[in-house]
Order: structure tokens, then C-alpha cells, then sequence
């Protein structure tokens, strides 16, 4: 992705770790107070800048959620609103790591 994005617009090539960082620093990631959510936030951006975007894949947060160790899907999706909010969430974080 960052090949493409270099070639097409002459953007900078990143590394996952910058990318991760920079999302971690984000005004996106400082507005989850809540301790649940920043577990789940780090964790997520842990497993991609060792991983990779495979990581992000859809099928992948309730799975990052029980490597996570923070109870049920159930119970993290409470913290950020609902099932729905945490996917909404989810695809939010992904954006946040590709801005």
C-alpha cells in the first residue's frame, strides 16, 4: 500500500512502527479514556506493527479481542458503545493507521 501511494503521489514510505506510533498519538486514539478501549487500541496496533495489515483484517477483532485477555466481545463492545460502535471504531483505527 505505502509502494503504491509512493509511486502514485510521491508520498513518503512509512514503516509499520511509524505508522503505528503516529496512530497511538492520534486525537482518534487520545479520545478512548476509557482503560478498556486503550488495551484494546494498543494491542491492535501492537499485532499490526509486528504482523502487519493482515492483522486488520475484518474477520480479526473478535479474534484480537480474545488474545486480548479483556473478557468477552460482549464486554469490550459495552466500553465502546455497542457491537456496532466497536466495528465502526475498528475501521476508524484502520483509517487512523493509513492517514
Amino acid at each position: 500500500m505505502d509502494l503504491l501511494a509512493h509511486l502514485s503521489f510521491n508520498l513518503e514510505i512509512k514503516t509499520r512502527k511509524q505508522r503505528a506510533e503516529n496512530a497511538e498519538q492520534s486525537e482518534f486514539v487520545k479520545n478512548h479514556a476509557n482503560p478498556i478501549a486503550q488495551q484494546l487500541i494498543r494491542l491492535i496496533l501492537n499485532r499490526y506493527e509486528s504482523d502487519g495489515f493482515t492483522e486488520l483484517a475484518d474477520d480479526k477483532l473478535s479474534t484480537l479481542i480474545n488474545l486480548s485477555g479483556l473478557c468477552t466481545v460482549r464486554d469490550v463492545a459495552v466500553n465502546f458503545g455497542g457491537i456496532p460502535q466497536l466495528q465502526k471504531e475498528y475501521f476508524e483505527l484502520q483509517k487512523e493507521i493509513y492517514r
